[in-house]
């Protein structure tokens, strides 16, 4: 049988996931300014995209390493080629929420989704 005590650690554990839940809405779907994307090609900024707004869906070509091509839509940018050979960053999908990052590691290649009003220390490490 369930005693007083398991049902206030029942309460507090549904307290806590409540709480995290409500937190990861908000840091994903917060309303903090333009969604953006960083393309970052061997640690150093290549171009910056605005993801808000696009009407029409194209095709992006970085000119520091024309193999890796990406698709922008709106309000979400992904991979659609690369020469690496598992091609894990096009499998990884349709980036759309701030936070959401894919990387190709042979080509040296991150793209990062931010909100503009965000502060701008998106990376912490890159290694090569």
């Amino acid at each position: 049988m369930l005693k007083k005590g398991d049902f206030i650690i029942f309460a507090i554990i549904l307290g806590l996931t409540t709480m995290i839940i409500v937190n990861v809405y908000k840091t994903r779907y917060s309303d903090e300014g333009e969604l953006m994307a960083k393309i970052l090609i061997d640690g150093n900024l290549e171009d910056t995209i605005k993801l808000d707004n696009v009407k029409n869906s194209y095709e992006y070509s970085p000119k520091n390493n024309p193999s890796i091509k990406l698709i922008v839509d709106n309000g979400r940018i992904r991979f659609i080629e690369s020469d690496c050979h598992d091609k894990i960053c096009i499998k990884t999908g349709w980036l759309s929420a701030p936070g959401d990052t894919s990387v190709c590691l042979p080509e040296k290649t991150v793209v990062v989704l931010y909100n503009s009003k965000q502060k701008d220390d998106l990376i912490d490490v890159i290694s090569h």
